[in-house]
């Protein structure tokens, strides 16, 4: 059976704008032999294909040989594992794809077969260009040689084949995805490229009891944030070109009352009496607020500057408090797994009078519809969905550490059911914990507990060094494969003001656990990409969530119009309601008004679509290049 890969209509209109072959040729063991699953003449019927609509093929794991115009390098060795080779990236296929051509991968850990270009070309192939190379390795490998190449064939059929296993844990595999689609695809594709990174600050305005003696505790002072917002500012300037990094801050007002020596602070128990795996039963337990609680602060908040951070807020909004977003993390910080609708009302709206106090409501940098919970609670209890949503509070964040609330779509949403938590559909976005403890101010605290926990995994004590190498690793992998979840911190991991000055990555500044962190993060992200990073508010960030699960559902295609050598426009069609994006090389011939036009930095333009069921969209483009000669569609 040939491979269905043209539409059997009368206009012959191919389906398939790139072809990639996970593993070389596609070889399974049949009893014992190792053979192709497709026959000769459906591979033959293939590059007919992709001759005929100049339609460019990808292959991993591929072996060198003729079909390719390369050779084995080392026939003795061949494939290997064992020699870990550092790569050279070709910048013409690095540099259009966002990758630093200096980008410093190897190949740790995946299998690879080091190739020479051919002297001598078959007369099918026109010309055979390396995409990467890897570095001498001797005995082996004494010399450079070819790891991937880019082959043109005399019938104009385009093949980039890379001598290397991928592997979805490999950062080195994430980062040449990057290479080949930008390749593969012309730049030209539904959907788009973009970094989300938020570092979300939980406890503001609290005081948080350190590792090392509960009696003594630290909550951030206006010098903290100050230091903060400068270095903000600063990394910003060194992030790549469009970058828009900014710190959220989830708030607790209570805080404010107990630094201001508020005559209404209110003191209950805000510790959870049940598991983290408890569902609430409807209507079960019991109020631990008050029947009654006056709050004086809503009407006469003067009284309230008497807390030195609140007074550094509110008297320069501007420059203290506009850098930062911000959202509610509940009044007292009262655990809401097994919390009562009117305990869970009473901590949720009388934050919202507090961000009111602050000036936050309805600023630009104020999210009135997002929250993080204590502790991360109250995502088995459905009366609190109830409270939150009576109050559009629509999204909460989770924690990925707990296997019950990872999505199954990691790039989606997690959903309340009703077994789940007594409530159908409540959203909330999937977030990482750090190694970055929450009762931790210092350095010293955060190494005492990490060896506490992780001593028996490596054998020995970690240094801070080796601690910020391991979350480095980690973000890397999830930067380079676009995953957008927010990342977890707390208020006293902002203390800055009183510690010694440090150098990461040839930088010194006096930081916190914080931004050492995210200095750490970025050092090695700004050395692999020139991608923009952006930190969307929690509103935002939810509004995104929501628009990604819309298009899995909406049944999206797109098709080229393709006349002389070139694409001229991009036609979009849905079954249902869902805003498309097309991420264009060029740019595009008219503007349409209902469209809205995404450029930041160095990446390409993203042509965002409203779109509704069966009305199809054309988006007109400047002229993209595909093949060398006047396609046959």
């Amino acid at each position: 059976m040939q491979p269905q890969l043209s539409v059997p209509d009368v206009l012959c209109l191919p389906q398939r704008s790139l072809i990639v072959v996970a593993s070389a040729q596609l070889a399974y063991n049949n009893s014992g032999a190792f053979t192709s699953a497709l026959t000769p003449a459906q591979w033959a019927y293939l590059e007919d294909y992709e001759a005929t609509y100049r339609v460019r093929r990808v292959s991993m794991d591929d072996y060198p040989g003729a079909a390719t115009g390369t050779q084995v390098y080392n026939t003795t060795v061949g494939k290997t594992v064992l020699s870990v080779q550092n790569i050279t990236l070709n910048a013409t296929y690095a540099s259009a794809a966002g990758v630093q051509p200096t980008a410093d991968v190897d190949t740790n850990g995946l299998f690879h077969t080091p190739a020479v270009v051919s002297a001598s070309l078959p007369s099918t192939i026109s010309s055979v260009a390396p995409v990467f190379w890897y570095n001498p390795c001797p005995p082996e490998f004494p010399v450079t040689t070819v790891g991937a190449v880019h082959v043109t064939y005399s019938n104009y059929r385009e093949h980039m084949a890379f001598f290397l296993a991928f592997g979805s844990w490999s950062a080195t595999s994430s980062l040449l995805n990057h290479v080949w689609l930008q390749w593969g695809t012309r730049g030209l594709y539904q959907g788009f490229r973009r970094t989300y990174a938020l570092g979300q600050v939980d406890d503001l305005f609290l005081k948080t009891e350190t590792v090392f003696n509960s009696a003594q505790t630290y909550r951030v002072t206006p010098e903290d944030m100050a230091n903060l917002a400068a270095w903000q500012a600063s990394l910003n300037r060194r992030l790549p070109r469009g970058s828009a990094f900014r710190v959220e801050v989830a708030l607790n007002g209570n805080g404010i009352l107990e630094a201001a020596g508020s005559a209404d602070l209110i003191n209950i128990n805000t510790e959870s009496t049940v598991n983290k795996t408890y569902v609430k039963p409807l209507g079960s337990g019991t109020n631990r607020w008050p029947s009654s609680y006056t709050s004086s602060w809503v009407t006469n908040s003067t009284g309230l500057l008497k807390d030195a951070l609140f007074a550094w807020f509110v008297q320069n909004k501007t420059a203290n408090m506009a850098p930062f977003s911000w959202l509610s993390h509940t009044f007292t910080h009262e655990n809401l797994d097994d919390a009562t609708q009117y305990d869970v009302t009473q901590e949720v709206t009388l934050n919202q009078k507090m961000a009111t106090v602050l000036g936050l409501t309805g600023q630009p940098y104020w999210s009135s519809n997002g929250m993080v919970t204590p502790e991360i609670s109250g995502v088995f209890n459905g009366d609190a969905y109830t409270v939150l949503t009576a109050n559009n509070i629509t999204t909460i964040v989770g924690d990925n550490s707990r296997s019950q609330l990872v999505p199954s779509d990691i790039y989606g949403l997690w959903r309340s059911t009703s077994a789940s938590s007594n409530y159908v559909g409540y959203a909330v976005i999937p977030r990482q914990p750090t190694e970055v403890y929450y009762d931790c101010s210092t350095v010293a605290e955060d190494i005492y507990l990490y060896n506490n926990m992780y001593f028996n995994t490596f054998g020995y004590n970690s240094t801070w060094s080796q601690i910020l190498s391991r979350e480095q690793t980690r973000l890397t992998s999830m930067l380079l494969n676009l995953r957008h979840d927010p990342h977890m911190f707390h208020q006293a991991n902002l203390r800055n003001h009183d510690l010694a000055r440090v150098i990461i990555n040839r930088i010194s500044g006096r930081w916190g656990l914080y931004e050492q962190w995210f200095e750490t993060v970025f050092a090695r992200y700004n050395q692999l990409v020139t991608w923009p990073v952006v930190s969307l508010k929690m509103d935002d960030l939810a509004q995104f969530y929501r628009e990604r699960e819309a298009r899995t559902t909406c049944s999206i295609s797109t098709s080229f119009t393709v006349s002389t050598y070139q694409v001229t426009g991009v036609t979009i069609s849905t079954s249902g309601a869902c805003k498309v994006g097309i991420t264009i090389p060029t740019n595009v011939t008219s503007v349409n008004p209902a469209h809205s036009y995404e450029q930041l930095g160095s990446d390409p333009l993203t042509v965002w679509v409203p779109m509704t069921s069966g009305t199809p969209v054309t988006i007109p483009v400047n002229a993209v290049k595909w093949g060398d000669r006047p396609v046959a569609m």
